[in-house]
């Protein structure tokens, strides 16, 4: 029995301290500028603040990086063609983001009127 409530208290713990990325959306917003890096990556800039937490660029802005947080080369094209679209036309986007970091890793883009 004493094994059982140290194994329970245990995992009790190990969940508590186990901090996981959150993956938050940034509402609906304009996109300001979108900026292409050397290597492939691109970081969009926002027309208002997404999150504090967002300090690397600015506090309005995201990166979006192949090979982070599951992003591939195509999810970045991707990112980069909605990206600019919505630059172009004046349309709202709303990201979802990992603000685990300073960086805001983009996950997930949705472009609508």
């Amino acid at each position: 029995m004493r094994y059982l409530t140290l194994m329970a208290f245990c995992i009790v713990c190990s969940l508590a301290f186990n901090v996981k990325a959150e993956h938050k959306w940034t509402g609906a917003k304009k996109i300001k500028s979108v900026q292409i890096v050397e290597h492939g990556g691109i970081i969009i800039y926002f027309d208002s603040e997404v999150n504090p937490v967002c300090t690397n660029a600015t506090t309005s802005s995201i990166y979006v990086y192949k090979d982070e947080a599951g992003m591939t080369a195509d999810g970045v094209k991707a990112f980069l063609s909605a990206s600019l679209t919505a630059l172009s036309t004046g349309m709202t986007v709303n990201a979802m983001y990992d603000d685990s970091t300073s960086l805001c890793w983009g996950r997930y883009l949705v472009i609508s009127k």
